[in-house]
Parts: C-alpha cells; sequence; structure tokens
C-alpha cells in the first residue's frame, strides 16, 4: 500500500493516489478509483512493459478481465493526461506484449520533512525535470543527427569507413510489422518497412540479420539476440508507426518508440526510420555498446557521445566547442550518465590540445571541476583514467614519466579509442621518444584514417625528426581525401616556410578555395614576401589585414607594422600593451634588443623567462629557443659571460638532436649561441652548414632583417658568399612569382 499523501509528479502533472486525482496548472482532474490503480501501478513499474496479464492479476486481483476493460482504462488515462497525440508522451502500447510507462524522471513526493540536503537535491531534480519536459528521445537523436550531418556537409568533409576493428555484429531478427487497424494500406506500409529495414540492415557491418523464422539453435552464434518489430495504424492522413526492440533472451522489451509522418510522404516515412535505426546499430557495433541493458535514455546518451567524437575526429577548435556544446547539453538532460561527462572534460582537454605550456586557466578550472564530478560517480573507463593522469601531470601533482607509465598501464596500446591513443603518442612526443609516438599515432591512423589530431601531430613528429617531405605529403593527403581544414594549412604553411619555399607558400594560400581559410593565412603571406626580401609588398599586405578580434591583437600588429618599418622607437607603446597577450609576451623586449637598448631587454628576457620556469633549463626549448638564445645573446653583450656560458651549456646538445628547419626548427640558434660565446669560427661552420641544410631566412621579420649577431661575422671572408648564395636563391623564388 501507498503511504497516505504521497503523490507523483509525472512532468507537470501531479498525481494524488488517495484522492484519485490528477492536477496540472490548478485544474484538478478526478479518475475512476480502478482507472487510478492502473497508473500508480504503471509508474511504480515505468519503464518496464506490463502485460494485460499483469494488470489483471495485480489491478483487478482477478484472472479474468475483459480486453474491452483494460483498453478502457488506458484510453481513459491518455485523454485525461492529454496523451492522444498520433505519438504517445506517456503510455505505449508494445504490440503483444502489453504497455509500457516510459518516464525517466518520475518524481515521488511524501510528507516527510526536507532536510537541507534533500532540499537542494530536489532542487537540481526539479531543473532537470524541467528541462526534460521539452527531450522527446527519439526526436533529440535524430535532430542531433541531422545536424551533424548537415554540418558535415557544409564543412565538406567526407567520411571514410573506420579501419577494421575486431567486433562481433549485432545478431537482429526482423520481426513481421502489423497494421493494427487491418487496413490494406498500413499492412502495405508494413510489409515495406520490414522487407527495406532488412535490406538495409544486411548491407552493414554492424548487424547480422537472421532470416529464420524461429530460433531452433539458441547457442547458435548467429541466432537473433535481439527482435525488432512493431506496427502500423492510420491515424487521420498520417500513418504512425510504433516500433520496440526486444531481447530475446528473456523477452524484455528494452526500448520502444514511434514515429509518424503523412500518409503521402510514406516514403520518407519509411526511409527516415530505416536509417535511424541503421545509425543505432552503427554506432552500438562501433562503440562496442551493450545492447542488452542499454535504456532508450543511455542510447540517446551514447548516440551523442558518438557524434561529439565525430565532431573531434574533424577537428579544429570550433568543431570541438560544438562538440562541447552537445555534451555539456546532454550532462545536464543526463547528469549522471558517466560516458557524457568523461567525453566532456576530454573535449575541454582538447580545444587547446596538450602541451608542456599547459592549459589555459579557465579550461583548466573546468576540467578540475569536470573530473571531481566523475569521482563522486564512482566509475572508470579508459577516458576518464587518461585524462586524470594528464591533468596531474600538467597540474606537477606527478612526472612526464609518471604520466607515462600510468596511461600505458591501462593497456592503451591494445585499445580502439584513437583519441587516447593519440594522447599517450604526444607525451611521448614531449619526452623525445620519437619512435613510440611514431607507433602510437599510426596505430590511431589505423583505427581512424580520417583522424585530423593524429594527422597533424604526426606531421609534427615528422617535421621533428628531419622529414619535413613526408610530413608536408602528409597533411596535402589529408586536406585532398578528407576536408579543408585552418590547422592542417597552418602548419603546412610553417613547414614550407620553414624550408625556406617562400614563393610555393604564397601559392598555396592563393590557391584555397575557401575564403576564410585564406583570410587566416595572409599574415603568413605577407611574412613569406618579407623573407623573399620583399619589405614593402609584405608591409602592405598586412596593413590590409584588419583586425578586429581583441585590442591586444590590434597593438601587436601596429607594434610589428612600426617595427617592420624600422620605427622601434615609435613601436613602444603598441608592444607594450600587445604584450600583455601570452602569444606576445616577448615583442616588447624584442623591440629593445632591435632598438640597441641590451641592458633593458636583457632585464625584460630575464623576468619574461623566470615567469616561464625559474630554472633556465627546464624552459621548453621547442617553444622558447629563439628567446633563450637571445637572452644568452645579451648576456653576453651587457658582460655577463660567465652567466652566459653557464645558461649555454645544455643547447649544443638539443641543436644535435633536433630539426634546424620545419615545425619548431631552431634555425641559425646555433651560431648565435657561439657567436654569444666568442667562437666565431665555430659559429661560421655552423652557418655554412645551415645554408647546405637549405636555410634561407636571413630577411627575418622577426629581426626585421638578420639576427643583430650576424653583424659580427661581416668580416668573416664566406660572408659575401654567404649573401650572395641566399640572394640568388631568393631570386629565382622571386622570378618564379613574377615580382622583381
Amino acid at each position: 500500500m501507498l503511504e497516505p499523501d504521497v503523490k507523483f509528479t509525472l512532468e507537470d502533472w501531479h498525481i494524488y493516489p488517495d484522492k484519485s486525482s490528477i492536477e496540472r496548472d490548478d485544474l484538478v482532474t478526478h479518475l475512476e478509483p480502478k482507472i487510478m490503480e492502473v497508473l500508480v501501478y504503471l509508474i511504480t513499474n515505468a519503464n518496464r512493459v506490463v502485460s494485460r496479464e499483469e494488470l489483471t492479476e495485480k489491478v483487478w486481483q482477478t484472472r479474468f478481465a475483459s480486453d474491452e476493460v483494460i483498453t478502457r482504462a488506458i484510453s481513459v488515462l491518455r485523454k485525461k493526461l492529454c496523451d492522444t497525440g498520433r505519438v504517445h508522451k506517456f503510455i505505449k502500447t508494445i504490440p503483444k506484449h502489453g504497455y509500457i510507462l516510459e518516464y525517466d524522471n518520475i518524481e515521488v513526493i511524501t510528507n516527510e520533512p526536507l532536510t537541507e540536503a534533500n532540499a537542494v537535491n530536489n532542487d537540481n531534480v526539479g531543473v532537470v525535470n524541467k528541462l526534460n519536459k521539452f527531450i522527446n528521445p527519439i526526436a533529440a537523436i535524430v535532430i542531433a543527427l541531422l545536424a551533424i550531418l548537415a554540418l558535415l556537409v557544409v564543412l565538406g568533409f567526407q567520411f571514410v569507413d573506420d579501419r577494421p576493428v575486431v567486433a562481433k555484429s549485432i545478431n537482429l531478427k526482423i520481426d513481421r510489422f502489423e497494421a493494427f487497424d487491418n487496413l490494406p494500406s498500413s499492412a502495405m506500409v508494413a510489409r515495406v518497412l520490414a522487407e527495406q529495414l532488412i535490406t538495409t540492415l544486411s548491407n552493414s557491418d554492424a548487424t547480422n540479420i537472421n532470416l529464420n523464422e524461429t530460433n531452433t539453435e539458441q547457442n547458435d552464434e548467429n541466432s537473433a539476440d535481439f527482435v525488432l518489430g512493431g506496427g502500423v495504424k492510420e491515424i487521420e492522413n498520417e500513418y504512425k508507426v510504433n516500433l520496440h526492440f526486444i531481447n530475446t533472451s528473456n523477452g524484455n522489451v528494452l526500448w520502444s518508440q514511434s514515429f509518424a509522418g503523412p500518409k503521402g510522404e510514406w516514403h520518407q516515412l519509411v526511409d527516415n526510420i530505416c536509417s535511424t535505426i541503421d545509425y543505432f546499430m552503427t554506432v552500438a557495433y562501433k562503440d562496442n555498446l551493450n545492447l542488452s541493458n542499454l535504456s532508450l535514455k543511455s542510447l540517446q546518451a551514447a548516440l551523442l557521445v558518438h557524434q561529439a567524437k565525430e565532431l573531434r575526429y574533424i577537428g579544429s577548435k570550433n568543431n570541438i566547442n560544438l562538440a562541447i556544446n552537445m555534451l555539456e547539453n546532454a550532462s545536464v538532460i543526463y547528469p549522471k550518465e558517466f560516458n557524457v561527462v568523461a567525453e566532456l572534460v576530454l573535449s575541454y582537454l582538447l580545444v587547446d590540445g596538450i602541451h608542456p605550456r599547459g592549459l589555459n586557466h579557465e579550461n583548466k578550472a573546468i576540467i578540475n571541476n569536470l573530473l571531481d564530478k566523475l569521482k563522486l560517480l564512482k566509475q572508470e573507463n579508459l577516458v576518464y583514467l587518461s585524462v586524470d593522469t594528464i591533468i596531474n601531470w600538467q597540474n606537477n601533482v606527478i612526472s612526464l614519466e609518471q604520466a607515462i607509465a600510468e596511461i600505458e598501464d591501462l593497456d592503451v596500446i591494445n585499445s580502439t579509442n584513437p583519441e587516447v591513443l593519440t594522447l599517450l603518442a604526444d607525451l611521448y612526443f614531449f619526452k623525445g621518444e620519437m619512435g613510440s609516438a611514431n607507433k602510437l599515432y599510426n596505430l590511431a591512423l589505423n583505427l581512424k584514417p580520417n583522424y585530423q589530431r593524429a594527422t597533424l601531430q604526426l606531421a609534427k613528429l615528422h617535421s621533428a625528426q628531419n622529414r619535413n617531405k613526408q610530413a608536408i605529403n602528409l597533411i596535402q593527403s589529408y586536406i585532398n581525401n578528407y576536408s579543408q581544414d585552418i590547422e592542417l594549412y597552418q602548419l603546412l604553411i610553417e613547414l614550407q616556410m620553414g624550408i625556406g619555399a617562400f614563393t610555393k607558400t604564397i601559392n598555396i594560400v592563393n590557391t584555397i578555395t575557401d575564403e576564410e581559410i585564406k583570410s587566416q593565412l595572409q599574415d603568413q603571406v605577407a611574412d613569406s614576401y618579407y623573407f623573399l626580401n620583399l619589405p614593402q609588398k609584405s608591409i602592405e599586405l598586412h596593413q590590409a589585414k584588419e583586425i578586429t578580434a581583441n585590442l591586444s591583437l590590434t597593438y601587436k600588429k601596429q607594434c610589428e607594422l612600426l617595427m617592420l618599418q624600422g620605427l622601434y622607437e615609435q613601436a613602444n607603446t603598441a608592444c607594450k600593451q600587445a604584450q600583455r597577450d601570452i602569444d606576445s609576451q616577448f615583442i616588447y623586449a624584442r623591440n629593445l634588443l632591435l632598438q640597441g637598448d641590451y641592458m633593458q631587454a636583457k632585464d625584460y628576457y630575464k623576468n619574461l623567462l623566470e615567469n616561464i620556469n625559474p630554472n633556465f633549463n627546464l624552459i621548453n626549448n621547442k617553444y622558447y629557443i629563439n628567446e633563450k638564445v637571445d637572452y644568452i645573446w645579451l648576456l653576453a653583450l651587457t658582460g655577463e659571460d660567465k652567466k652566459a656560458m653557464a645558461l649555454a651549456g645544455s643547447l649544443p646538445e638539443y641543436f644535435a638532436d633536433n630539426n634546424r628547419l620545419g615545425y619548431l626548427g631552431y634555425g641559425i640558434s646555433d651560431v648565435i649561441v657561439s657567436l654569444a660565446l666568442g667562437d666565431k669560427e665555430l659559429a661560421s661552420e655552423q652557418l655554412s652548414l645551415a645554408l647546405n641544410d637549405g636555410w634561407l631566412h636571413w630577411y627575418n621579420d622577426v629581426y626585421t632583417g638578420p639576427h643583430p649577431a650576424i653583424k659580427q661575422l661581416e668580416n668573416n671572408p664566406l660572408f659575401e658568399q654567404w649573401v650572395n648564395h641566399i640572394d640568388h636563391s631568393l631570386n629565382l623564388q622571386r622570378a618564379a612569382l613574377n615580382v622583381k
């Protein structure tokens, strides 16, 4: 028996069993006692199919009750609950099985006083209930699916089949669909739907369709594990299709759903149902979902997670932010779905990428909060444990070596998750273990050939190993086969500029068909003209580009333009403002260096580097080699030779192990260090070697010409030969541009 004063809330309905009444918007409706008993029984057994026999026994407490009595009770309830539309929201008929009241947020309220903690929890439930009130599960899935398909079409992205992963197909039987109204037209739609489902799903790797009428060999690996069936009926000018998904091992209906569409467009209705079911099965197969205990709610959450992953695979911050928005909404609707929150925290980690410089402050706080939430859910999976380990490393809780060991212990190498494989590869890349990183990036791409981030990182790795041509070919292949992507184009341009192919850089950008991407690469075009010793053309292009994003970028552009024109003192004001942005933090210090104010420049470099890490040797050379070398040179110029020598001690080893040209190449930093230490003979040898390697960055926009240290080599007998070699190479490139 229910306690007195117990009431249920079903969406915005308040149900009072003891009063045999329901209430909404202050309007009270009384129900017959037996009708109320049926409603209460369905509520207390929500999301489970209740047979007519069970209702007869539990409500009427007899073995015999006419079908008309039960049908009338259900009909009355639907009318009283305003659930008489073509698709029933609450009480659904499951042909041959009975009825199910489908709702995930039924609230039971008693007269028990609320504690403060309970009050808080109930407030949270209320928020979720209000959100869920507007969500129809199947509609949300289909809308999200159509939205992501439309988005991918707009982006020009081409789908490709993932590489084979050992997984068992879903053994499924398509049951005969019935015409509930016995109309020939409904029977025809039911027959076509069943046939098209069989055809569609038979062509899918995800499903193994059992065509036998009966499953006599239950242990046969090809016997059906699930049955998909239902029926069709005509309502006014529409067809309504009821569909249910049954577990054959116990006969339980795992989930059911209704579809409806105009009679004149019944072919489209059938197509939509088949496409939706095919997508469900494909996601379940690829993501290894356990359909035996997957509710409609969990299925919807799994589909949204899958769609978020697809967005992340395409890459770019815009797509990852779309994935974040999708998962943020899902985490509100499904606050206890562990996978949703785990994938959300991964999305935040990926939006800026992982690197030794750490996350931006805002994302760091969000990620830490989400990880705390996951701990409270007391579950674990590969994504959560991997992200948690990486954040512990970036928060300096564990070392890079410990982070690698902990993720290795998760048996990532044998996983089918390309994103986690890529994260582990990144850690090996940071550690300098290029072979391990290369293996893991390729494993990720074997699983997901169109995974943008793995492609991007592998190209960087190739360049770091002095395989710039291989890196360039990898990026161009991705762009040609899959999609135009700004991050890949930026790396492609950086690589072309890094190897001295300035004309090719300009031509690549000019042939890009995506105007937004082309616009974002105009600064690189302008820089290429400067490298070609065409400073006026470079300045004109920089001036032509409007900066409206934020004030810091405006100051940066002003500072750079004045510096390119040699107006260093006039640039001071803009450069001071621009240095507030982390990406331009050294711009004012460098402007002081170019002015010849070496003492003040040295102090600025010193403070900025100490802010990164008080230990000079622990500052990542890949990202800050130019700034570290400038500081060493300034120390030598201002009489601190011993300190310059001490700080330069570990750099020769770095130069020997890393790439001069390409992604984050060190250029002629080795030459500058040798000059700072007074070894002009070694500097001369190093510069000759750099030119032999293909280094052509004499006219460097960062230093508005050759690095000031190079002046120390002007009396070298080879100096004129070096300059002539560079000018000859640049003349050939300028000729290809038809620019003198």
